[in-house]
């Protein structure tokens, strides 16, 4: 059994907190993509609504 320091220990610590810092990342620019892309529907949405209700007023005023 080996005993003491062992360096391939260390490169793996830090090759593994890289990967969770990674891991971490994508999953914040994930969720920063998703929110980009529902504010752009729910935007899209309120301009459909938006003349969908206008032409029901006019159509009524009529």
């Amino acid at each position: 059994m080996k005993q003491g320091f062992d360096s391939d220990d260390k490169n793996q610590e830090t090759a593994e907190n890289r990967l969770a810092a990674l891991i971490k990342e994508a999953g914040d620019e994930a969720r920063a993509r998703k929110r980009e892309a529902l504010a752009w529907h729910f935007e899209k949405l309120q301009t459909v609504i938006g003349e969908a209700v206008s032409r029901r007023q006019d159509s009524i005023t009529r």
